[in-house]
């Protein structure tokens, strides 16, 4: 790569920054050819994503197409934007200027990423391989390709990509700082973008935006806030006269008033609470959420932490609203609550993540490349979508992304969508009120979505949700609310979503049966689990790693011989590594059913799959006891083997309550035939 020349003395920044961007460019060639990057190159978990929507969508990287918007579309946006344009461009016309000699632009995006203002200089005649952005050019992902701009809409946070981590050749020679912009109830107003060569961008770009950022918020805000017509003297008397803690925050969180109450709530040391932010004090909690929503919490019970202890109230908040409708403060009153665990304690202590990273087992380039991504992902807070097939561990990866995230100490709650009846998937998901339907508990039911608060929610086989759940779930995530099934109160949840598909949720977008909305929401980052098959040297590891704990298990020294091994390498696992697992454990009781301490090729030929396999590789079997017909006289061994098949079946339909399609799963066999064995062994359900 030649992106940069030099004459003279060479610094070592540059140097570093050169040899970053070389990498860049071979993961970018090896990605556009392969779908891969190179285990050694680190590009980050968000630029890969996009990078994979981008190539699902079929999107040339060489195509220099630019989308733009109909000109009466442009003109309406401008229409709609201009006092949030007039309001911000002192601001950026003097920024621009100061930066003038520097090559960058400040450009100014609407909230779908379409450029509305451009803000500096003109390109110089002599940079003749940097393009002029147009007016009403799109920047969303889809029209685009990867940039700092949709990135940082996407995210709701600062981006800046360099030359390569975008994904279109056209915008290799440039880099780009993004920053997006939020009204006071956390609506994206526009996004902000400095752009120019890649060198030399100062390092302090990204921290300039950053601070204009929050000058146009606080700007946007007082701008509102200056219609508000609230006296001040007026509300400070009001809420002295309220016996209980109450205070007062305006549209940003930020306090406003406090009573004296409120101000010995949280001890000595905290003589007022004006101008705090209420979640720098608290952390999170339930101001937030009215803002947000616009809608009041009444008598909810909270948890707030107050220096190193946590203290329960029983809350009420409620949004203050001008004459024109806008949010201008909310108003909350707190009262002292019995001390007890919060329901968020007890579930975190019930639905507890077992795994870690340290748990995965794989030293192939494919697997340690998939960890590597799972490990840098987990200290994120974006949803996750975790691609693989069946059996190649997309829980296991889940709960230790789950250990390893800022959800740690919440709950992780688990739910496979399809094992659970499309009409009863929406009370299991978003919990119901009591009398809500026949059958219904009189207490209520609380969902999964309030089991997972303050934790990991994991969402697998998200494919097969229904097109009405997948509404309700975008919703959901839109608005960080829920609604139980016959109830009106919206429950404000704070969780991470982890979703997982055993299928391919693009080419069901384009089907049609999965919204292109949800995809985009749940799919902030993926990460894909290869089959067992393409990963090259761990099925030893896993054999090894499965012998030793099922000996451990059985208390038996178990060994497997060489040519029993050489055919579980050559076989390719269809049902990836559960199907190992299963083979395995059933070789380890065949063996000890006839006493023997080595499992041989006889052994693992028992399971039908393998056996097929070999009988096509034109080897000469010899078997002791070979598989014996469902309908066939079985031998002894034989006759064990069934009994054994019956009591894992039935330990299996126990251990998931007796839910066919998880235990079909489990066992690695069709539902049909699990319940043609259930049927043969007369074994009773529930």
């Amino acid at each position: 790569m030649t992106i940069y020349n030099w004459n003279g003395d060479v610094l070592t920044e540059w140097k570093l920054l050169q040899d970053n961007m070389s990498a860049k460019e071979q993961a970018w060639k090896t990605f556009m050819s392969t779908g891969r990057i190179p285990s050694s190159i680190d590009i980050s978990p968000e630029v890969l994503s996009s990078w994979q929507r981008c190539k699902d969508r079929g999107m040339d990287p060489y195509d220099e197409h630019v989308t733009t918007v109909p000109l009466h579309v442009l003109s309406e946006k401008l229409k709609n934007n201009n006092w949030l344009i007039e309001l911000v461009r002192p601001i950026l016309q003097e920024t621009a200027d100061n930066i003038r000699d520097s090559g960058y632009r400040i450009d100014l995006y609407d909230k779908e990423l379409c450029l509305l203002m451009r803000f500096g200089k003109k390109i110089a005649g002599q940079d003749s391989e940097r393009r002029e952005l147009i007016i009403g050019e799109s920047h969303a992902e889809a029209d685009a390709g990867t940039t700092s701009t949709n990135l940082a809409a996407l995210l709701e946070r600062p981006v800046q990509l360099m030359a390569y981590e975008h994904y279109k050749t056209m915008c290799h020679g440039l880099t780009c700082a993004s920053v997006p912009i939020f009204d006071a109830s956390g609506n994206l107003l526009i996004v902000l973008t400095v752009e120019g060569n890649c060198w030399p961008m100062h390092k302090h770009t990204l921290g300039m935006l950053v601070t204009l950022k929050y000058y146009i918020e606080y700007l946007i805000s007082k701008d509102i806030r200056s219609y508000s017509g609230i006296n001040e003297k007026t509300i400070s008397s009001v809420i002295e006269m309220i016996e209980e803690p109450a205070i007062v925050v305006d549209n940003t969180g930020k306090i406003l008033f406090s009573n004296t109450a409120a101000q010995s709530m949280l001890g000595e040391g905290w003589n007022s609470l004006i101008g705090f932010n209420c979640e720098t004090i608290w952390g999170k909690n339930p101001f937030r959420e009215v803002l947000n929503s616009q809608h009041a919490v009444s008598n909810r019970k909270v948890v707030l932490s107050i220096g190193s202890a946590q203290s329960a109230f029983f809350t009420t908040i409620k949004p203050i609203t001008n004459d024109n409708g806008k949010l201008i403060m909310a108003i909350g009153v707190f009262k002292k609550a019995l001390t007890g665990k919060s329901s968020g304690a007890a579930c975190a202590q019930k639905f507890k993540a077992a795994y870690i990273f340290d748990n995965i087992i794989g030293k192939s380039p494919e697997m340690q490349q998939c960890v590597k991504l799972a490990r840098e992902t987990a200290k994120l807070d974006n949803n996750i979508l975790i691609l693989g097939e069946s059996g190649t561990g997309k829980e296991l990866f889940a709960q230790s992304i789950h250990n390893e995230s800022n959800y740690s100490s919440g709950p992780f709650v688990p739910i496979n969508c399809s094992a659970i009846p499309h009409s009863l998937l929406e009370s299991e998901l978003f919990g119901y009120v009591g009398g809500s339907f026949t059958g219904s508990k009189r207490e209520g039911q609380v969902g999964k979505f309030e089991a997972a608060n303050g934790g990991t929610l994991f969402l697998d086989e998200i494919n097969s949700m229904s097109m009405e759940m997948q509404s309700k779930l975008l919703r959901t995530l839109q608005s960080k609310t829920i609604v139980r099934v016959g109830g009106t109160e919206e429950i404000s949840i704070d969780i991470r979503i982890i979703a997982a598909s055993n299928q391919d949720l693009w080419q069901l977008v384009k089907d049609g049966q999965f919204r292109d909305d949800l995809y985009y929401r749940i799919n902030v980052i993926s990460i894909y689990i290869p089959p067992l098959r393409e990963r090259t040297g761990d099925v030893d590891l896993l054999i090894d790693n499965f012998i030793y704990n099922f000996s451990k298990q059985f208390k038996r020294d178990i060994k497997l011989n060489e040519d029993a091994r050489r055919l579980l390498q050559s076989y390719s696992w269809p049902g990836n590594v559960r199907e190992l697992e299963n083979v395995l454990e059933r070789c380890l009781v065949l063996s000890r059913v006839n006493n023997n301490n080595v499992i041989s090729i006889s052994d693992i030929c028992t399971y039908n799959g393998i056996f097929e396999f070999y009988q096509k590789q034109d080897n000469q079997l010899i078997l002791s006891d070979p598989p014996q017909d469902e309908s066939a006289e079985t031998s002894d061994a034989g006759s064990v083997l069934t009994d054994y098949e019956k009591l894992l079946i039935i330990d299996a339909l126990e251990k998931y309550d007796y839910n066919i399609q998880a235990t079909a799963q489990h066992l690695g066999i069709a539902r049909n035939t699990l319940y043609r064995k259930i049927k043969k062994y007369g074994i009773k359900q529930g």
